[in-house]
């Protein structure tokens, strides 16, 4: 396992040992079997760890969509009370150096709340109207930009996912198409190097922001 880094500070990992999240991730991906033990070990690690294992994850899942470069099984969840203010939460060691990620699952919860099943245009129009589904997005993206994190904590970006439920992305897509200059404006001061919106229902990249090129909204 990587040991932390952080160049001279203390940026501990979590307590429990990383290697259990690729064993549970091998018994998910081996068949229905290994998922129902998957299932049952998930159980036993208490809502904290769920919420890091939910996380490891979605960043594995982002690596693999991204073609990122990442030795997953070695990436460190970072211990949020290690240092104030707080590092982000993972480091991993990409092929040109170590780069830290700050997770946020956007949730939308007229959606959630939602009838399972209901057309996109149905939810649009009668269900949750659409500054409710540009809402979450918007407060979560503007939390995060804000908020300090461990200055040796660099470089770092900033994943925001989708993993309860579906973005709506073709609906959302022109709210972030012309918010997008707003967007980059609140980005520029941040700590993150770049943003990601990730769909994590579909492992899809949505779009991303940086300060080397345009927007990327796909």
């Amino acid at each position: 396992m990587a040991q932390s880094i952080g160049r001279g500070a203390v940026l501990r990992p979590e307590e429990w040992d990383h290697r259990k999240f690729v064993d549970l991730q091998r018994l998910r991906l081996s068949g229905p079997t290994g998922r129902r033990a998957y299932r049952a070990a998930r159980e036993l690690l208490g809502a904290r760890a769920c919420k890091r294992l939910r996380e490891w994850e979605v960043f594995w899942a982002f690596c693999q969509s991204t073609g990122l470069t990442a030795a997953v099984a070695d990436v460190i969840m970072l211990d949020a009370n290690s240092s104030r203010p707080p590092p982000p939460d993972l480091e991993c060691q990409f092929h040109d150096g170590v780069h830290f990620f700050e997770l946020g699952e956007v949730v939308q919860q007229d959606v959630a709340k939602a009838r399972a099943g209901v057309k996109e245009r149905t939810i649009a129009k009668k269900l949750v109207p659409l500054r409710r589904i540009w809402d979450p997005l918007e407060e979560i993206l503007t939390k995060k930009l804000k908020k300090d994190y461990n200055l040796e904590a660099r470089p770092a970006s900033l994943l925001l996912y989708y993993a309860r439920q579906s973005p709506f992305w073709r609906l959302l897509r022109p709210l972030v198409l012309a918010k997008a200059p707003n967007i980059q404006r609140i980005f520029e001061p941040s700590v993150f190097a770049s943003v990601w919106l990730f769909d994590a229902t579909t492992n899809e990249v949505l779009c991303s922001f940086s300060r080397s090129r345009a927007p990327i909204i796909n």
